[in-house]
């Protein structure tokens, strides 16, 4: 089972966006993403899963390992 910031990440690259892209579309900071992603990051607050999630076009279910219905299409890219 992938933990959050892998499924972040995946999903990230499924979409397209390099981090940088989407820390600007998400209103986030790069460095901050990039520790979301490394697993340096646990602790998150809510409105920045709805952001992550809006910004990539999932749900904050997906993201956080109770849907995995994209999985599939995540790992075909």
């Amino acid at each position: 089972m992938k933990h959050f910031g892998a499924r972040l990440q995946a999903k990230r690259k499924a979409c397209g966006f390099t981090r940088r892209s989407l820390a600007q579309q998400a209103k986030l900071h790069e460095t901050h993403l990039a520790k979301i992603e490394r697993g340096e990051r646990t602790q998150l607050q809510a409105t920045t899963v709805k952001k992550l999630a809006r910004a990539l076009g999932c749900t904050t279910d997906y993201l956080l390992g109770m849907d995995t219905s994209d999985d599939e299409e995540d790992a075909a890219a």
